[in-house]
């Protein structure tokens, strides 16, 4: 069932780049002010206003799976449902069509657009710094709203996929000025932290199968035992080995970078679900 879910929910998602997030259907933050309007501001703050703000979500989740998921069709539904949302797993070259394409291309937002739109904050002023911010960006939203959710799920089914989703969109929407999630922000970011310690390793170990294998191996090995990453720095150096990239001069990134970046973590996701499919095969032996 997971297997199936996993395919349908990525195959929607990368081939017809359909997604409902957070931001087109935002009911998270209004939960939240109302949650804290009925507990009040005290409590919502640190781990407490973290696991307040997830927890019951998740555990109803859980409870509608477990009530709904004897049935083979109904159990399938709610899991789309909830997969659908958390994970991303859209194609972002189609976002960023004319940049890859050396701003050739004929119909949408120009280059400029493009960059500004996917990199938001984070966009650096420098044109020479705009590739290497591209590819960092592509390996983190792939950790984050893929290959993350995808180990949690796999291991705590919905109730770990919602989990971590919630705790990254918190630990997202927390570091932003006025923000009502500020008070808890710290500890989604450490939660994020520990619940990504060991996706993030396997991650290297994908992105090496389809890309430079020893390059990524060397750096895994580096920080095979390390602690926590709250820069998320080791993601993007572990992404960049497998892509051959120059890790220690960011302005020497290109587009071509930034090519090879989206092809190891789209042959990487393939990889994912291999190792899904196999999971699934070995529980049924």
């Amino acid at each position: 069932m997971k297997l199936l879910i996993v395919l349908i929910c990525i195959g929607i998602q990368r081939f017809l780049n359909i997604r409902f997030s957070l931001t087109e259907l935002d009911w998270f933050k209004p939960y939240r002010a109302l949650v804290q309007k009925t507990l009040g501001q005290s409590l919502m703050k640190g781990y407490i206003g973290l696991a307040i703000a997830v927890l019951p979500i998740a555990v109803l989740v859980w409870i509608l799976d477990s009530i709904l998921g004897g049935n083979p069709i109904l159990g399938l539904v709610i899991g789309i449902a909830v997969m659908f949302f958390c994970l991303d797993s859209r194609d972002i070259s189609k976002q960023l069509a004319n940049y890859l394409s050396g701003g050739k291309a004929e119909k949408g937002p120009s280059s400029d657009e493009e960059l500004k739109a996917f990199l938001k904050e984070s966009m650096p002023s420098s044109a020479a710094d705009q590739p290497r911010a591209v590819s960092s960006k592509v390996v983190l939203i792939s950790l984050h709203h893929v290959f993350s959710v995808l180990f949690w799920y796999m291991f705590f089914g919905l109730f770990g996929a919602v989990v971590y989703f919630l705790v990254h969109r918190l630990t997202h929407e927390g570091a932003k000025p006025g923000s009502d999630a500020a008070d808890y922000v710290e500890a989604a970011k450490l939660v994020q932290g520990i619940m990504a310690w060991v996706p993030v390793r396997l991650v290297a170990l994908s992105f090496g199968a389809v890309g430079n294998f020893g390059a990524a191996l060397n750096q895994l090995m580096k920080n095979l035992v390390g602690g926590l990453d709250p820069e998320e720095k080791l993601p993007v150096t572990l992404g960049l080995a497998a892509a051959n990239a120059d890790i220690e001069n960011p302005g020497k990134a290109t587009v071509d970078e930034n090519k090879s970046i989206l092809d190891i973590v789209f042959k990487a996701e393939v990889v994912w679900i291999v190792a899904i499919a196999l999971l699934t095969l070995i529980s049924l032996i």
